[in-house]
Order: structure tokens, then sequence, then C-alpha cells
């Protein structure tokens, strides 16, 4: 049966007991007594009836709050979502009545009654859950179709942490995404949070909090406090025990901010995540607001949002905005472009030959200047950009071999030996034969020499060689030398 109240030190509650001969004495429920109630006045399934005062229930509540703030809550507490409401039959009325636990999201008319195989099923419902035997529970609610009914029982489920029955309540709720939800968060290793994921699709907030913080998952506390809107507490938990996501957290709040209107507040919360500098002037100028958008990027001196203005500037046509703001970013790619642009190419000059400029400002000019056909120029800043192929080329299809020359002696081995090969078509041996030679490829610069009896060549090429050179190609040089009556650098050879 069930039974009893008890009086506690800090006021009534009521306790509900099951009795049997095989369990013994078994607690069913307990909860606080409001301060209009005086006793207990009867039990009727599925309702506990009460008698008290007269009292004005606005004032009743008034009280009730001063006295948990006493107690150190807050003026503004809000009931638990599963708080089972007392209710009178009149506003002044003397009788109230509380639905029980195990009953409570059935509607009931006033006055009206649970029939008698529904009541019988929850009792048996909530005695199988008391004892622990929770399959049993199960079997005895199975042929209810009260969606009502599957949603008590699945809140049960949180406290008896039985994911598996409660995966079924949420079938017969008709909840699918609460069933798939905590069906993909079996997954996770602790089976707090499981639970946690479960009493989040029943809006049981306070007891996910429990659950996330009991097991250390506070990341996924984090989250849940964010679904709900409780921002202040996300923050705090992000600060506190999150810290790897506290940017997140200021990043999702200041959305939430922007979403509500509250764009100082967007502002600042984008600033304690890191990403106001796309994402403030992106809010302003959606607002319309350019003004303050300007005011904003001088005030931060941020060289990210000086970009930014100067990239807006410069779509709107206002060139001289955009050097400024260029500069103040220190863009000088940017200040190279957007001069040349306007054809403003001494400044454009004087900005790259600067010798702590990028390699690609440089670059950015002399594709403007070969653009123009002003070749030398051109040359001179694609050398600068360490572009040796781009200056050749240049140097190669306009016949400038004097500067290809002198390109070519301090660029990489395979565009020495084009060149080489380029000198070679044209007729200049000499020039071809120490492009081979300062490309590696001695033999072929030996060869040229022999050609075209290139003997000054020839000799600083074999006073070059090392000791593990091969001796026949010293002897070969000094054959040549002997053959053409070059005896003072034969002698040299012989000497080696």
């Amino acid at each position: 049966g069930q039974d009893a109240g008890a009086e506690a030190a800090s006021g009534m509650e009521l306790t509900t007991l099951f009795a049997s001969v095989d369990h013994g004495v078994k607690m069913q429920d307990t909860f606080a007594l409001p301060r209009h109630v005086e006793s207990l006045l009867a039990l009727h399934c599925p309702r506990i009836l009460f008698a008290g005062a007269t009292v004005d229930p606005l004032a009743a509540d008034e009280a009730e709050a001063h006295d948990e703030f006493e107690r150190g809550g807050s003026l503004n507490r809000k009931k638990e979502s599963d708080e089972i409401p007392f209710v009178r039959a009149q506003p002044l009325a003397r009788v109230s009545a509380r639905v029980m636990r195990d009953f409570a999201g059935i509607e009931l008319p006033r006055g009206g009654k649970v029939d008698g195989p529904v009541r019988e099923a929850l009792l048996a419902f909530s005695y199988q859950l008391t004892i622990g035997n929770t399959d049993e529970a199960y079997k005895a609610v199975r042929a209810i179709k009260s969606s009502s009914v599957w949603e008590n029982m699945a809140k049960m489920c949180v406290k008896t942490r039985r994911v598996d029955v409660a995966e079924v309540c949420l079938g017969n709720m008709g909840h699918v995404r609460g069933a798939l939800a905590v069906r993909e968060a079996a997954s996770e290793p602790e089976p707090e949070a499981r639970i946690a994921m479960l009493a989040i699709q029943l809006g049981l907030l306070d007891e996910t909090q429990r659950l996330y913080a009991q097991c250390g998952r506070h990341d996924l506390l984090n989250k849940s406090l964010q679904a709900a809107g409780r921002w202040p507490e996300a923050l705090s938990i992000a600060k506190e025990r999150d810290r790897i996501h506290l940017a997140a957290t200021y990043h999702q709040y200041a959305k939430h901010l922007e979403a509500s209107g509250d764009l100082a507040g967007a502002i600042d919360a984008y600033e304690n995540a890191g990403t106001h500098t796309t994402n403030v002037p992106r809010l302003l100028y959606a607002a319309g607001q350019l003004r303050e958008l300007k005011e904003y990027v001088d005030r931060s001196g941020h060289k990210a949002l000086f970009g930014w203005w100067a990239k807006f500037s410069e779509s709107a046509a206002d060139f001289d905005s955009a050097l400024e703001y260029y500069d103040k970013a220190d863009d000088q790619l940017a200040r190279v472009r957007v001069l040349c642009f306007c054809n403003r190419l001494e400044d454009a000059a004087d900005l790259a030959n600067n010798t702590d400029v990028a390699p690609a400002v440089a670059y950015h000019l002399a594709r403007q200047y070969e653009a123009r056909s002003m070749v030398p120029e051109a040359i001179r800043l694609f050398t600068k950009a360490g572009r040796y192929n781009q200056a050749a080329r240049l140097a190669r299809e306009h016949g400038l071999t004097a500067e290809l020359q002198s390109l070519s002696l301090q660029a990489p081995a395979q565009m020495q030996g084009e060149a080489a090969s380029f000198f070679e078509d044209k007729g200049q041996f000499d020039k071809a034969v120490q492009m081979y030679h300062k490309s590696g490829q001695t033999q072929r610069a030996i060869e040229l020499c022999f050609a075209h009896n290139l003997f000054e060549q020839l000799r600083d090429i074999a006073n070059s060689l090392g000791p593990d050179a091969e001796p026949a190609v010293f002897k070969r040089c000094g054959e040549f030398f002997l053959d053409h009556g070059q005896f003072d650098k034969d002698v040299g050879l012989l000497v080696r």
C-alpha cells in the first residue's frame, strides 16, 4: 500500500512507500510540501489530497520565493521541468491535490478518473521500478497507448539509467528525432553522457547539467547550455572547465546576439572570440552602419581591419583611401597593384625599388612593365624578384645577350645550360663555352673550344679542373695547344 508523511526540519515533506511480503518496505517517492499545506487528507490514485489554510496563491508563491532567497537561492528561480504542481479546486479552497509521480503528464479533467487497467498498469510499473525490475515495469505498460505515459516512463529511465528501455519509450511517443539522438549518443564512452542525451530530449536540462558534470564531459555540457540559450552558464563552464572551446563559445554567443539584434554585445563577443576582424565588418556593413564601421576600423589599429577597409574602398573606386589603408595594413603588393591600375608607374617603381619590399611586389610591377613593352625595366625587376627564368626569357626574346649572360651567371644550372644553347645557336661560342662550363657541362665546353680554336677559354677550363679529372683530358688539351703552337699554354698543362 502507499502511506504516510513526515515532517522535516526545514518544512513538511511527504514520502510514499510500497510494502510487500517479498521485498518489504520500499520508498517510492518523496517531495517537499508547500507552505499552505498543513496535513495529508487522503490518497485516491492517481491523486494525493491535502488540507491546508486558505491562502492567496500569489502571496504563497512570493513567500516561497523569499524563503528560497534566504537559503541562498534566486528570487527568479524557476520550477524544475518535471516538478508536479499542487492544484486547488477553487483559488481560496482549503483542499489541494497533487498527481502521483507515475501519473504525471496524463491529462485529467477536473474530477476525472484513470480507468482501471491503466491505473493498475501504472501502479505495477511504479512498483517494479521501485524494486529495480525495469524489464517487468516495461511489460506492465506495454499495452498502454498514451504518449504521456511513455514520456513519464522515459523520464524514469533517466533516473534508472536504462537507455535501452528509453529508446522504446521514445519510439512509442513518436519522438523520432529524440530516439535517433539517443542512439547516436551510444558511442559516447561515459554512461552518464548517454543518459544526459536522453534527458536533453525530454527537456530535463538541470538533470542534463548534473550528469555531464558528474562524468566530466564539460564540452557536452557547454553545448547543451548553448542549445538551451543559457549563455551565461555556458560561458562560465567554458572559462572554468572547457577552455579549449572558450573562443568557439564566445563566437556562438556573438552569433546569437547578432541574430537578436544586439550588435554592440555581438561585437564584444566576436572580439573575445578573436573572430572580429572578419565578422564585425560583415555585421556593420550588413546593418548599413558604414560610418560606425570606419570608426571601428580606425579605433582598432588592427592590420586585418585596415586591409578590409582598403578592399572596400578599392571596390568603391576610392583609390586614394584604398592606398592609405593598404599602407596602414602594410600590404605593399596591394599598393603596387592599385598604383599600376591607376597608371602611376613611377610611384609603383619607387615602392618596388625599396630594398625591404617583398619579391611579389617586384614581380607584379615587372609583369606590368612587360605588358607595356618596357623590357629592360621588366628584366631588372624580374631579377630583383628572383624570377631568373622570366628575366632570361625576355632577354632571349629581345636578343639582349649582355643581360642574358649576366643573368645566367647567377641563375640555376638548368637555366645556364639553356643560355649556353642560345649563345651557341647565335654563334657566340665564347659565351656558350662559359655557360656550359658554369652549368657543369664541361665536356661540351671543351668540344666547343676544340671546334672553334678558343685557346684562352680552354686554358681557363683546364686550369679549373681538379686533381680528380681524367688525365686523358689534360693530355688531349696539351696536344691541342701543341698542334696549334700555343706552347706557353701547353707548358702549363705539362707542369700539372
